[in-house]
């Protein structure tokens, strides 16, 4: 079985890791760490949250990893992001399309009440010639 890890790093550059192999986790942060002392770009950990992808990946230790851990959902440039990717159905288009929905039929209420009032001031007018 394979254990894949998505690694969202929220300072820019956005960086997405898949890691395959557990061992690569240690790896992937002293790189990551070169990188910055050699370009001045520092993670920072108490904004990077790491999210394990499948079962395996749920079972790593999370002293192993210095991001914050979350199983479930975590919000990225608007976004929400999910362990499984079912549930982004779920979690970012049903609430859009619902405030879409709302506020379409707020939009149109207030059209027909200014409608309403227009013919209510027509009849009114038709009625005292």
């Amino acid at each position: 079985m394979q254990t894949i890890y998505c690694f969202f790093i929220t300072d820019p550059p956005l960086y997405c890791f898949f890691i395959i192999d557990p061992t690569l986790a240690s790896k992937l942060l002293s790189t990551l760490q070169r990188f910055g002392s050699m370009s001045g770009y520092i993670i920072n950990p108490q904004k990077s949250e790491f999210i394990p992808i499948n079962a395996a990946a749920k079972n790593i230790p999370s002293n192993l990893i210095p991001f914050k851990v979350n199983n479930k959902t975590f919000k990225f440039l608007g976004i929400w992001i999910s362990s499984c990717y079912k549930d982004l159905y779920k979690t970012n288009y049903l609430p859009m399309l619902e405030s879409l929905i709302t506020r379409n039929l707020e939009k149109h209420k207030s059209k027909f009440r200014l409608m309403d009032t227009w013919v209510f001031w027509c009849k009114r007018a038709s009625i005292l010639r």
